[in-house]
């Protein structure tokens, strides 16, 4: 009987002893971590690796844009009068866009306009944040023309903001 149990506890040993042997081998790392920087040389796949400066690059390329001048057709919704007189609003769409959006201008700029009439604005940007957006050019840049057109269509003038 001694020797059932000694027996069976040599087995018990070996058994627990090769399986805590794989056991730690899976939980071992093969290969030693090292924190490494990537650096563009380095890098061989086709993955573009983000430049610490280009939210600097971009913000540079912005300031760039202060003052220049660009030019937008747009067609005249709907036009309503504002509190005050020397301003309108005027609800306008830009050829084969979806935005629509009411913007206040000068009403010396628009007195002769009529719903329906398209108008080449000319803008002034005033600041760096513009988007190309009517919201955003309306907020962020100044109306220094505006002139109505019978331009219609792809001939319509579409400046880039840039």
């Amino acid at each position: 009987m001694k020797t059932k149990i000694f027996v069976t506890a040599i087995i018990t040993a070996i058994i627990f002893g090769v399986g805590g042997f794989f056991i730690s081998k899976a939980l071992t790392p093969k290969e030693k971590c090292i924190d490494t920087e990537i650096t563009k040389e380095d890098n061989k796949e086709d993955e573009p690796i983000k430049d610490n400066n280009d939210k600097e690059n971009q913000n540079k390329n912005k300031k760039d844009l202060i003052n220049h001048t660009f030019t937008r057709t747009y067609n005249i919704n709907h036009i309503a009068v504002s509190n005050d007189f020397d301003y309108l609003y005027i609800t306008i769409r830009e050829f084969q866009a979806e935005e629509i959006e009411t913007v206040k201008v000068k009403r010396s700029m628009f007195e002769e306009a009529k719903v329906g009439d398209n108008y080449e604005i000319t803008f002034k940007i005033t600041n760096n944040n513009i988007e190309d957006n009517l919201k955003s050019i309306f907020d962020n840049s100044e109306v220094i023309k505006a002139v109505k057109t019978d331009k219609t269509g792809l001939e319509q003038v579409s400046d880039s903001i840039e």
